[in-house]
């Protein structure tokens, strides 16, 4: 008998997504929490104080975060060419039922979805850990101050791990929309099942806009959390005090 799978296969994507997944989750904890803590550091030694007197601060913050983002995402890009040229090499020692999974599951598309999203969700999460980290006085506060996003990125996380299960559920097409889990949520969507054009498109757009607002609204939080060197201000109190200082 010869099964042939008609769209795409759940099962044979499965581990695909999981690994995916995963990949986003180690690397924006890893990297979310470096740039808090190099923002601190310099706030900490006073070094800050040098630095935003003569460097426009929306500069500095684009360029942690740049940084940040050119080393986790070239990880990503790297690991992916490498295991792809390692397949290629060693495709006669692999089962033939492991390659015939990667030939259904691995494609350009895929592979393209998966990178675009991660690349805007990287950029939305550093840039609040940025500005979470210009908050704090002191290194040694910087992991408790990174709770509010830690809890809304673990929460997106869990989601999308729930997801794998039921890709098609109301609760996966709302994930894959949502700018703070559809760096996780869309791909597990497009590499399980069938997603239209439409919506990937939609996805992208409402990421793209919440980046832009967040980039603006952590710009503001770092220039006024970098000067500051009394008590930690909450994230929430800090946008309304950094709007409230651009009113008056």
């Amino acid at each position: 008998s010869e099964v042939e799978t008609l769209g795409k296969s759940a099962s044979a994507n499965f581990a695909f997504a999981y690994i995916g997944v995963f990949i986003i989750y180690f690397v924006v904890i890893l990297y979310g929490n470096s740039v808090a803590t190099s923002v601190a550091r310099e706030k900490n030694d006073k070094t800050m104080e040098l630095l935003i007197t003569n460097t426009n601060s929306k500069s500095l913050i684009w360029g942690k975060v740049l940084a940040a983002l050119v080393v986790s995402l070239g990880q990503i890009i790297l690991t992916i060419g490498v295991a792809a040229i390692g397949i290629m090499i060693n495709k006669k020692n692999y089962p033939v039922m492991i390659m015939d999974m990667l030939k259904e599951s691995v494609s350009l598309d895929v592979i393209a979805i998966y990178l675009i999203f991660a690349l805007f969700g990287f950029l939305l999460y550093y840039f609040l850990f940025a500005a979470l980290g210009s908050l704090v006085s002191k290194v040694e506060e910087v992991n408790s101050a990174m709770g509010p996003i830690q809890f809304i990125f673990i929460g997106a996380f869990m989601v999308s791990m729930i997801g794998l299960n039921m890709p098609e559920g109301i609760m996966m097409k709302v994930a894959a929309l949502f700018p703070f889990s559809s760096p996780m949520a869309m791909f597990i969507r497009y590499s399980m099942t069938t997603v239209s054009i439409f919506e990937v498109l939609l996805g992208i757009a409402i990421l793209i806009a919440t980046v832009v607002g967040m980039s603006y609204v952590s710009i503001k939080i770092y220039r006024m959390g970098t000067l500051n060197y009394g008590n930690r201000i909450g994230f929430f109190k800090a946008i309304r005090k950094a709007f409230k200082e651009d009113m008056d």
